[in-house]
């Protein structure tokens, strides 16, 4: 029977209606693939990866295996080792004025892919770019963004986040004043839409008139017109002016085909160029990266600690020098005059820009390893060493020793192998102690002289460390970064007898560091020194050091492996990604301690909280131990471990807050254990007891409680009395027996504290001031 009208007609609609239905799915499919398109390059940029790789928590660069004719690539997995190499090193020997330098070369990693590259056959058929100040007036309202942008904190990042750095730098004479150097600049737009492009150029960086800038859109693979470019110098800012909007998630690359860097005086480099006679001088030209906000007076980009990208870098540079980046070579060249070579460095994983280093030098003499010493032996990183002609070889072993120990320390502390083949460490004259880049370490010419010094050692190993702190992690704030690097030193030199001195006893530099920062917190305070001058010593990094002390502190309470635990984390979640928050750290140290509230109280804030402490009181009278802190008029409490022994050596352990604590306790007296970051004070009738422990039979009388407790414990109390905080005024018979009997003793008490004590200060020539302007206002002596 033939179909009739109505149903083909039915027919027909549906053919048409899945027509339609195929028609849009297709366009759907297109509009996300073309969505996605960015975000694919600048993983595939900064990963290194195929559509069937899995992107990683922690970005780990990929390794290539070469054998014969054939190359391989293989995604290394977080589990396995960052960089692996397939352990054959070349040795390549290059001529040298002084001896053979050998250039520690490895096969070829990550080759650089091009992503995005911006086609050389493409014509633009864009206007000629405007060179504007920022005070010319401007028809397209830029004028009123810049006045925005001097008026407030500028983060650059907020627009702008670069993803990788191919960076070309030349210097082909020893004379010359400027670095030349090209840019491209892989990048996403990151928050809001934006017609305009900021970086980081400082004063000394320039950009002749005939060099271009050029801006490709990745996704849509078109050129993006750039309609003027204005330096902004007080800000140390260049702003590109687009022809057009772009939108959050858009990858670009722009190309900087020409920029110019002054030498001398630059902030970003540190420079030596020896005069004709002085043959024995090395000429240096090397970056100096231990300062934030120093890579802009060098190269333009985003120069902000909390943005990290990869860097490929090429130095060319005179013939008869040498070049050395944070990562190993990949291939050198020399030029068609044969005058200058080009080195080209494997590209780096992520890092701040900041921290992107190289160093020029020649006349510089290679330590080489001493075979009869039992150095230990790091099996994946080479250590290369370079100092001073002067210096001879046999001097200079106790770098290569060190350096090495600390490798193998800090590999087993974090759980993080270090991820480079090599390791260099230059001497070279830098304004500073040294500096902490990825894989290149220089350390000032002029301790490297003095070995038998502490702190040559203590300098190198914190530089050692601060390749995993600082490279392989970033932490936002400084002083928790820093304080952190200087507890792992701390840890180091102890643990390895690093200089074999007792300055290297981790327990000795905490109380040395902990009285140093309380007296000169206390002489903050009061705008005068509480104890005597020539107690006080100065420290260049306070919120650091009281960040040192912390972590101490925490390993003391909840032992070293909570540490171990706690950087074991830090290394695995946040490895080669961006800065650590301080919410993120204290969340870290909860999983793997007990020790709810102990870590923010100390460190949320920590560079306004440089000159606070807890103060805390105990009480122990008639077998009653109660424990509680002062508030101050900020209402400002602390979490605290409290450790507080007896004279039978029986230990209590509390957690304090913002309550105080009872305990039943028999016992003659009892004494705060000096492993916190606190002030501890007593009532009179354990003071009593206490200074019975003082004099040549002390020890014998009290062996439960050492030398350093006892002299805090009297630090304490002078501390105390100085600033008016003892109260017992209606004890004042018994007061004065204790400072009758402190004072007796000669050296346990001195300065102010003692004039205060003594009752016949008042008289004495060398008390009378202090008497008048301190002991006078002091509520408690005027009782007394």
């Amino acid at each position: 029977m033939p179909p009739s009208k109505n149903s083909k007609y039915v027919f027909a609609s549906i053919a048409t209606a899945l027509f339609v239905f195929f028609l849009f799915a297709i366009l759907i499919v297109l509009l996300v693939r073309n969505r996605d398109a960015s975000r694919k390059i600048l993983n595939e940029a900064q990963y290194n990866i195929s559509d069937s790789s899995t992107i990683s928590q922690t970005a780990i660069p990929d390794t290539r295996t070469t054998t014969g004719d054939s190359t391989t690539w293989t995604t290394v997995r977080p589990e396995q080792e960052s960089f692996k190499s397939d352990g054959r090193t070349t040795q390549i020997y290059l001529p040298s004025t002084i001896s053979p330098i050998e250039e520690i070369t490895v096969p070829t990693r990550s080759l650089h892919v091009p992503h995005c590259d911006i086609p050389s056959t493409y014509e633009s058929a864009c206007p000629s770019i405007k060179r504007l100040s920022s005070t010319n007036g401007d028809q397209n309202g830029l004028i009123h963004a810049f006045d925005q942008i001097r008026q407030s904190s500028v983060l650059l990042s907020d627009t702008f986040r670069p993803v990788e750095y191919a960076l070309n730098l030349s210097i082909t004479d020893k004379n010359q004043n400027i670095l030349g150097g090209s840019l491209d600049l892989l990048a996403e737009i990151v928050l809001k839409e934006t017609n305009t492009i900021l970086l980081h150029a400082g004063g000394h960086v320039q950009f002749p008139d005939d060099g271009k800038f050029t801006l490709w859109e990745c996704a849509n693979g078109r050129l993006i017109c750039v309609n003027s470019i204005t330096r902004l110098t007080d800000k140390n800012l260049v702003v590109i002016s687009l022809s057009e909007s772009l939108k959050p998630g858009t990858a670009i690359r722009l190309s900087i085909d020409k920029f110019e860097s002054e030498i001398v005086g630059n902030p970003g480099l540190v420079v030596q160029m020896p005069s004709k006679w002085e043959k024995d001088r090395a000429w240096i030209v090397s970056t100096h990266n231990n300062h934030a906000n120093t890579s802009r007076f060098v190269f333009p980009g985003v120069d902000e600690p909390q943005v990290v990208a990869a860097l490929k870098l090429c130095l060319q540079h005179p013939k008869d020098t040498f070049a050395r980046s944070n990562m190993p070579k990949e291939s050198s060249s020399d030029s068609s005059d044969g005058h200058a070579t080009t080195t080209c460095f494997h590209e780096s994983p992520n890092i701040p820009a900041q921290l992107f280093a190289f160093v020029l030098f020649d006349n510089l003499k290679q330590i080489n390893t001493n075979p009869n010493t039992s150095r230990p032996v790091n099996e994946k990183t080479t250590i290369e060493t370079f100092v001073g002609k002067h210096l001879h070889n046999e001097d200079c072993q106790w770098i290569l020793d060190e350096a090495s120990q600390t490798l193998n320390k800090m590999t087993s502390l974090t759980s993080m192998q270090y991820p480079l083949e090599k390791l260099t460490i230059l001497s070279t004259p830098i304004p500073t102690d040294g500096t902490r880049a990825l894989g290149l370490i220089q350390l000032k010419e002029t301790w490297i002289e003095y070995p038998k010094y502490f702190f040559p050692h203590s300098l190198l190993v914190s530089q050692v460390v601060q390749q995993w702190v600082s490279n392989m992690i970033t932490i936002c704030d400084k002083c928790i970064q820093e304080g952190l690097a200087s507890y792992l030193e701390w840890t180091v030199t102890s643990a390895e007898s690093i200089s074999d001195t007792q300055s290297n006893n981790i327990s000795r530099r905490f109380h040395e560091t902990r009285n140093r920062l309380l007296h000169s917190e206390s002489a903050v305070r009061t705008n005068m020194a509480s104890l005597s001058i020539n107690s006080l010593k100065p420290t260049t990094n306070r919120c650091a050091d009281r960040t040192a002390l912390v972590f101490y502190m925490l390993e003391q309470a909840y032992g070293q492996q909570a540490i171990a635990n706690f950087l074991a984390v830090l290394f695995l979640k946040f490895s080669w990604g961006r800065c650590i928050n301080a919410e993120e750290l204290s969340l870290a140290f909860r999983s793997v301690a007990n020790a709810d509230g102990v870590f923010e109280s100390f460190l949320d804030q920590s560079h306004e909280m440089v000159d606070d402490y807890p103060v805390i009181h105990i009480n122990f009278a008639n077998s009653s131990l109660v424990v509680s802190q002062d508030i101050d008029s900020s209402n400002k409490t602390y979490v605290i471990p409290v450790e507080v022994v007896d004279d039978a050596r029986k230990i209590s352990k509390v957690l304090l807050n913002d309550t105080q604590i009872a305990i039943h306790r028999t016992a003659a007296y009892v004494v705060a254990q000096p492993n916190t970051y606190a002030r501890h004070i007593y009532n009179v009738e354990n003071y009593a007891k206490l200074v019975d422990c003082v004099g040549d039979r002390g020890e014998d009388r009290c062996p439960s409680i050492s030398r350093d407790s006892l002299a805090n414990t009297f630090n304490d109390l002078c501390w105390a009395l100085l600033h008016n905080r003892l109260n017992e005024a209606d004890k004042t018979t018994q007061w004065r027996a204790v400072f009758e009997r402190l004072v007796a003793h000669g050296n346990v008490v001195q300065g102010d504290c003692a004039c205060c004590m003594e009752k016949q200060g008042a008289a004495k020539a060398q008390c009378r001031w202090t008497w008048r302007d301190r002991c006078s206002k002091i509520t408690l002596l005027n009782a007394i």
